[in-house]
């Protein structure tokens, strides 16, 4: 009878764990390989959507298809981030390195621990690439659009006048960058945020516009606190006033200048959190060189503005009265309408100097202005033609309406300044109008002129008959 042979399970268990751990090594050592492989293809991408590609492409060597990568545009700094998923059939890596997250990549079902530790080695290689990779192009940004800022500022510093400042710096900002919706707004009133529209890119309705004006919308705000504000999901600030529709995330950043606010630097972007950390630092550079430029071109304008005025009133001056004068002619004859000419004289100003001193005189010149300033309208030019003699143009008017001007205003100077002042100041007028009396601006000035002359002299013969003969006699 032959014997009876029985294998031993105990050497039979080993050796199957031996082949298994021979094939778990072998996998472990592809996977490493593919892994080191895929690390050094990291360090060679140049672009985000490359980084990501090779991520997903060394995941599908290792032997997995069912996953899915879910990656933000910025990075996070949340070291506790909640894996998504985890709580279902599912296995969940965090993308990060160094307290930087970026995202998740999530597997359907379980996955042997060797293969987790490969897959955590990967995800943290990523993590420290796209890192790398995205602080370079920060870099590259910051550095072009630097380039950029500082092309705008050249080109508009070649401007004259706010306005067109700040049309080139929106023009050039909207042909360099992706930005599309880009505002300035010219700062009236601090303490309200009430504003100006300056110039703007894209369209708006002028009901919207008339709002944001009023100070009650985000470019409000960012006057009143005098800092940059950033509202990265507009829906969220119930102060807001969609200027446009497809706005999600928008950019106020004040122009100031002195610790005076001039305006503001308003921008939108269709995305929400639209905005990185070096686009607002550099947008805050533009807005202080815009600052610059805008305060340089009111002190312009301030200078300009002084050397056409009279320096004792504060009335235009001969030469403003001249060019405002050609512009008036122009229009009238465009628009086929009429104005006049009023030329003033302080009757016995003269005398006045001599006996109470050129001192009160200067006064008195000032007060005169003074009062006429209050009684003729907005779109009237008042200014000193020389010595005591005054000049205006009167928009839209006829010479009968200047006459009756005139002749109200002469009663009123005389009882104002011997009321207030106890002085009897008197003045004559000259009054010419267009098209009836001329068509020429110097021609026009002389019929005045005349005329003024000729009340004058009209002015001496009545008082000079309302005295007794015997004095008559005397001052002949």
């Amino acid at each position: 009878m032959g014997q009876k042979i029985t294998l031993k399970r105990k050497p039979l268990r080993m050796a199957t764990r031996w082949i298994s751990y021979r094939k778990r090594l072998k996998r472990t050592n592809e996977s490493l390989k593919y892994a080191t492989h895929s690390i050094l293809k990291f360090l060679k991408s140049e672009t985000m959507d490359e980084l990501a590609d090779v991520f997903a492409d060394a995941l599908r060597k290792l032997g997995h298809k069912n996953f899915y990568l879910e990656l933000e545009e910025f990075p996070s700094q949340d070291t506790n981030a909640y894996c998504p998923g985890t709580e279902t059939n599912r296995t969940c890596f965090p993308i990060s390195c160094e307290g930087t997250n970026w995202g998740f990549l999530k597997f359907k079902g379980s996955l042997p621990k060797s293969d987790q530790e490969v897959i955590n080695l990967l995800c943290s290689y990523f993590a420290a690439s796209r890192t790398k990779l995205w602080q370079k192009e920060a870099i590259e940004r910051k550095s072009r659009m630097g380039q950029i800022i500082f092309d705008i500022v050249c080109n508009a510093a070649k401007e004259k006048g706010i306005h067109d400042i700040c049309r080139k710096v929106v023009q050039e900002m909207s042909r360099n960058t992706s930005l599309p919706w880009i505002d300035i707004w010219e700062v009236i009133d601090e303490k309200t945020g009430k504003t100006r529209l300056v110039y703007k890119s894209g369209d708006a309705s002028r009901e919207v516009i008339a709002k944001v004006e009023s100070g009650k919308g985000l470019v409000g705000k960012a006057v009143r606190k005098k800092r940059t504000l950033y509202f990265p999901d507009v829906t969220k600030y119930p102060e807001n006033i969609q200027v446009s529709t497809e706005s999600r995330s928008e950019l106020d950043v004040p122009i100031i200048f002195d610790e005076g606010v001039l305006g503001v630097l308003s921008i939108g972007s269709p995305k929400i959190n639209g905005f990185k950390d070096e686009e607002i630092e550099l947008i805050e550079i533009l807005a202080m060189h815009l600052g610059v430029l805008w305060a340089h071109q009111n002190l312009l304008e301030q200078t300009k503005l002084e050397a056409l005025k009279d320096p004792l009133t504060g009335l235009w001056n001969r030469k403003f009265f001249s060019d405002r004068l050609q512009e008036e002619l122009s229009r009238c004859k465009r628009y086929n309408t009429t104005f006049s000419l009023v030329i003033m004289d302080l009757a016995g100003f003269k005398h006045i100097n001599d006996t109470l001193g050129h001192l009160e005189g200067d006064n008195i010149l000032i007060e005169f202005s003074k009062f006429m300033e209050q009684r003729i309208r907005r779109s009237d030019i008042l200014a000193r033609y020389g010595g005591d003699e005054f000049i205006a143009i009167l928009p839209d008017t006829n010479k009968t309406e200047a006459l009756k001007l005139s002749f109200r205003l002469k009663r009123e100077v005389k009882e104002a300044f011997q009321k207030e002042l106890e002085i009897p100041l008197d003045v004559d007028f000259g009054v010419a109008s267009f098209p009836e009396d001329s068509s020429d601006g110097h021609k026009l000035i002389n019929t005045a002129d005349e005329r003024l002359y000729d009340a004058k002299r009209k002015a001496k013969l009545l008082k000079k008959e309302a005295l007794t003969p015997s004095v008559q006699r005397i001052l002949s």
